[in-house]
């Protein structure tokens, strides 16, 4: 599965706006060694990017973006369903939506789908030992799940679905007729 290299919002990245800055949350997430700051932000090392989008969940202002489903149009997708289930390509699990990597799924989107009542299921966490991505990806999903949890707390409703992880990840592999179609 290839994405684009993350598209840099320099306006929205605190390095670039704080010159002096010490954020670094995209290069800590980061498992490639691809990212690096600046004085002037941060530089991503196409040959070393394997677009799996860590980076971008790590970020809390969405300096970095990167291809693939837009978030927004996930999320109007999600609400007219019942359920709906993400899963990481590389597990090759099928899914509503897949993504790059689980661990680049952010708490908001999460948080939001939880609200609105829509239970989620997380597909392919089971393959994250193997993952070329190693154990950034499972670290990244776990701070955003925790961060789920504390914002379903603060709003001291019990309303809220659950997430859950795939049990024993029964989803079947995908085949090529059920791959995400991929935009130009």
């Amino acid at each position: 599965m290839s994405f684009a290299t993350p598209e840099i919002r320099a306006t929205r990245c605190v390095r670039f706006r704080f010159r002096y800055s010490e954020c670094a949350r995209c290069g800590d997430a980061c498992p490639h060694g691809a990212i690096e700051p600046t004085d002037e932000g941060i530089r991503i090392d196409a040959a070393r990017c394997q677009n799996c989008g860590l980076c971008a969940g790590a970020c809390r202002t969405e300096a970095l973006s990167v291809a693939g489903p837009a978030r927004v149009e996930t999320l109007k997708r999600a609400i007219r369903q019942e359920r709906f289930a993400f899963a990481c390509a590389p597990s090759g699990f099928g899914a509503d939506a897949v993504v790059p990597c689980l661990g680049a799924l952010d708490a908001a989107s999460l948080a939001y789908l939880a609200k609105r009542g829509i239970p989620v299921e997380l597909r392919g966490s089971a393959h994250c030992a193997q993952c070329a991505h190693g154990s950034k990806g499972p670290a990244q999903l776990a701070i955003h799940l925790d961060a789920v949890e504390a914002l379903r707390a603060a709003a001291m409703d019990e309303n809220w679905s659950a997430i859950t992880r795939a049990a024993g990840e029964e989803s079947r592999p995908r085949t090529r007729a059920t791959q995400p179609a991929r935009r130009p």
